[in-house]
C-alpha cells in the first residue's frame, strides 16, 4: 500500500514528525504502524474498537 504523507509548503513531513515527537514507546508503535500498512499486513495490528462518542 503506497502511504502519501501530508507535508507543508516548505516540505516538512507532518506525519513523521508527529510520530517523531511522541515518547520512545510510542514512537516505536507509530513506526511499525507505518511499517505494516506500507507492506500490506493489516492482520499484524492489534486493534480494539472505540466505545462512545469520540467529540
Amino acid at each position: 500500500m503506497n502511504i502519501y504523507y501530508n507535508t507543508t509548503a516548505g516540505g516538512k513531513n507532518v506525519i513523521l514528525e508527529f510520530v517523531d515527537d511522541l515518547p520512545k514507546d510510542e514512537m516505536v508503535d507509530g513506526y511499525r504502524v507505518l511499517e505494516e500498512l506500507e507492506s500490506n499486513r493489516l492482520d499484524g495490528l492489534v486493534t480494539r474498537q472505540i466505545a462512545g462518542k469520540l467529540w
